[in-house]
């Protein structure tokens, strides 16, 4: 079994390019500037990643296989509003953006396969969301998702 990251970010990405709501035109990978005359858009930064727990009790092995918690971000940056009565419709926007990005994640069977691992003890976890839309901030009508993707790293297969 080799190296299963890249694929499991490559397949995340290509299940956040089949999002079309609403015309959603640029999908970009690891870059943070998206002009504004490209929103809505969606942007994929792959994030951080930490070791959870070992396959199986070692005797300490520095090579021992372990499962890692994969945690990109996933943006989406609605078009601007110029008039405040256009932005009564971004709460609803990143909601419905919100539910199509998590369930197209959770029932991509390509995605859940690449999760599993050889045992089956990967994982796709929700973590939470986080929007521009409260106090304090630019209400500009920006979303960012937080999933966890857990996989087994088998060091010897890399």
């Amino acid at each position: 079994m080799a190296d299963i990251r890249e694929p499991i970010l490559a397949r995340i990405f290509t299940v956040l390019e089949g999002i079309t709501y609403p015309s959603t035109t640029m999908k970009v990978r690891n870059r943070g500037d998206v002009p504004e005359k490209e929103f809505p858009a969606i942007v994929f930064l792959d994030g951080v990643e930490g070791r959870t727990r070992p396959l199986a009790e070692g005797r300490g092995r520095v090579v021992s296989p372990c499962l890692v918690e994969l945690r990109p971000q996933i943006f989406y940056l609605a078009k601007r509003r110029d008039r405040p009565k256009e932005q009564i419709d971004l709460g609803p926007e990143l909601s419905a953006v919100r539910a199509l990005i998590i369930k197209a994640i959770f029932t991509d069977e390509e995605l859940v396969r690449l999760v599993g691992g050889p045992r089956g003890n990967g994982e796709i976890n929700y973590l939470g969301s986080d929007t521009d839309m409260q106090s304090g901030s630019t209400l500009e009508g920006t979303l960012r998702i937080d999933m966890a993707f857990v996989y087994p790293l088998i060091p010897s297969a890399l």
